[in-house]
């Protein structure tokens, strides 16, 4: 994916944990998958987050993973707002363990009004997850290809939290 934006990087890198990009009147808080950086391969998640901010003008940010750098995603959030200013609505995107994160933790942060997870693992998560999203106030969409390893737990467990999958 590339941009036409005049924007090359992120306007604000924080200890290398947080890319940051200011906007209006959402966040999109993008948690990436186990030991990712802020930018990942080929700077997938930079070029991710510079197309949200295009297209919609929302703030975004991308939150490493680090294995050695464990925070709660609500202190996460803290921690954005700390950089960007309060925001009252956010959309969460996690991908892989960031998605396993959003299906159990965002319930404990309520201005996460949306979720999407992406190809989230659960054959070693699915009490946490089954028990988080049971607690989740807002919408939600689990997304896998039918060649990943979970897809065919994931077909038979999400759907009954009420939960789309696709």
């Amino acid at each position: 994916m590339s941009t036409e934006s005049s924007k090359c990087c992120y306007e604000k890198v924080v200890d290398d944990r947080y890319g940051l990009i200011s906007g209006k009147d959402k966040l999109v808080f993008i948690k990436v998958g186990t030991d990712g950086t802020i930018y990942g391969y080929h700077n997938k998640y930079l070029e991710i987050a510079l197309e949200i901010n295009r297209v919609t003008g929302f703030a975004v940010a991308v939150s490493s993973n680090k294995w050695d750098l464990l925070d709660y995603l609500e202190e996460e959030i803290c921690n954005v707002y700390d950089e960007l200013g309060i925001v009252k609505d956010i959309i969460y995107i996690g991908i892989s363990d960031g998605g396993a994160i959003g299906a159990i933790e965002a319930y404990t942060v309520p201005f996460i009004s949306r979720m999407l997870l992406i190809n989230v693992p659960l054959e070693f998560n699915l009490e946490d997850v089954q028990e988080g999203m049971k607690q989740y106030k807002g919408k939600a969409r689990f997304v896998y290809g039918t060649k990943d390893e979970d897809y065919e737990l994931a077909k038979k467990e999400i759907p009954a939290l009420g939960v789309n999958i696709e």
